[in-house]
């Protein structure tokens, strides 16, 4: 059963900087608060692919939230405008966790949500952004899930062992993340996430595997964009049957928070 949503704009702030959020509500009632799945956008900046995921998420009955790290208006349309936006952040992890944390605290405000029942899933940036919130701990998160994101570390310091758990899904011939930092990233954190997160193995020449599953050896397989689709750079290869399977993994984020689905 799909639950019909309903969706909105809405603003927030970190410090003094404005940002907006996008907010999509199953509208079937429930007696019960809903868990919260925060979206974050890949290096373009919030847009419709990351607003089409919250929706899709409150067709399964979550409150789904697409947030924004880069501020009201800023977007990118070409390589060149998006990586400029994306860079500072990438150059400063303390900035970026604030500000992502400033997400979190908005998505906690809701009505209807349960602050102590949250999961992330992120995009390329937006999938490093995930990691990031585990890192940090973020209140009430439960689990994050990254596409095809970034793997370097935030070197910012010791770190705690993390709450939630992860899943990344990762192509093993990315090449925005070669397999040596796919490596650095599973060392990073096998001692840090609880049983039942998955990180990325795989050997050369063959599709990626996530403990067992094989999603894809390319990277953007969950996203149609002029930025990504068909860009070698980017390991962009968006097909319908790898974002079929990243879909399926997003229940991955609902059984580890505790919710429902159609």
């Amino acid at each position: 059963m799909s639950i019909a949503a309903r969706t909105g704009r809405f603003t927030y702030f970190d410090g003094s900087t404005e940002l907006e959020g996008f907010l999509a509500v199953p509208t079937e009632p429930s007696k019960a608060a809903r868990p919260v799945v925060l979206v974050i956008h890949a290096w373009a900046g919030q847009d419709d692919f990351a607003r089409a995921k919250a929706h899709m998420l409150a067709e399964l009955g979550y409150l789904g939230v697409a947030i924004d790290v880069y501020g009201t208006g800023r977007r990118g349309s070409t390589q060149e405008e998006c990586s400029k936006l994306m860079t500072p952040w990438l150059e400063n992890r303390a900035a970026l966790r604030t500000r992502l944390l400033a997400g979190v605290a908005a998505a906690k405000t809701i009505e209807g949500g349960d602050p102590e029942r949250l999961g992330v899933i992120g995009f390329c940036f937006g999938g490093l952004c995930a990691l990031d919130l585990a890192r940090a701990n973020a209140p009430g998160l439960r689990a994050a899930v990254a596409f095809h994101g970034l793997f370097n570390p935030p070197n910012i310091g010791s770190q705690p062992s993390i709450k939630s758990k992860v899943l990344a899904l990762h192509g093993y011939d990315d090449p925005m993340c070669d397999p040596q930092a796919m490596r650095g990233f599973a060392d990073e954190m096998r001692p840090r996430t609880p049983i039942g997160s998955w990180w990325p193995t795989g050997r050369p020449g063959t599709p990626l595997q996530i403990r067992r599953r094989t999603i894809t050896r390319m990277a953007c397989f969950t996203e149609k964009s002029s930025q990504h689709e068909r860009s070698p750079q980017c390991g962009g290869c968006s097909r319908k049957r790898f974002d079929r399977r990243g879909n399926c993994a997003i229940h991955t984020v609902g059984s580890s928070i505790g919710g429902r689905f159609g």
